[in-house]
């Protein structure tokens, strides 16, 4: 019996395999497994008979839409693989997007209607933390590749604009 050896590949740089999960060292994105076993394919359709998924004439618009850019993420970044995998950062995305959200009113009331630049740095930090976390992870990954992409433009901004605000709040002004 032939031992099949699975390989892991970088959703967004194909050209990255590994015999071993891990992260990819040019953007630091988990490695997907790719089984190297390859099935006889019978017709055209094997393989999909099993496949549940509701017709699209069944579905609301929002579905439609909500798959179409899944499918078309997901083919961008390779196949299966890369749709399930822009599924889970589209659902990380968007729970950072609504922990970010919640944290707005407060930070606008203490910013501009009742100004107190320390409460609203408090409120602040965790939001460029946990909401920015992946811009800033991506970043270091990127600049140790020597690399620059859109993460390293977003970090740059939103680093830019928290540090400045952190100093104003110290050197005691209410601009921040």
């Amino acid at each position: 019996m032939k031992h099949e050896m699975n390989k892991y590949i970088c959703p967004m740089h194909p050209d990255v395999v590994m015999n071993e999960p891990g992260t990819c060292p040019k953007c630091g994105m988990e490695l997907v497994e790719v089984k190297s076993k390859k099935k006889e394919v019978k017709n055209e359709h094997a393989g999909h008979d099993m496949h549940k998924m509701k017709p699209v004439t069944e579905m609301a618009w929002w579905e439609k839409t909500k798959m179409g850019m899944t499918m078309a993420m997901g083919m961008e970044h390779g196949g299966i693989a890369g749709r399930e995998m822009a599924a889970l950062m589209e659902e990380d995305i968007r729970n950072k997007f609504f922990f970010a959200l919640i944290f707005v009113l407060p930070i606008v009331y203490f910013s501009i209607i009742r100004p107190n630049p320390w409460v609203a740095l408090i409120l602040t930090t965790p939001v460029f933390f946990y909401s920015g976390w992946i811009f800033l992870y991506s970043t270091v990954k990127a600049l140790q590749a020597k690399t620059l992409n859109m993460a390293v433009l977003i970090a740059v901004g939103i680093t830019a604009a928290y540090s400045f605000s952190v100093l104003l709040t110290f050197i005691g002004s209410n601009d921040s």
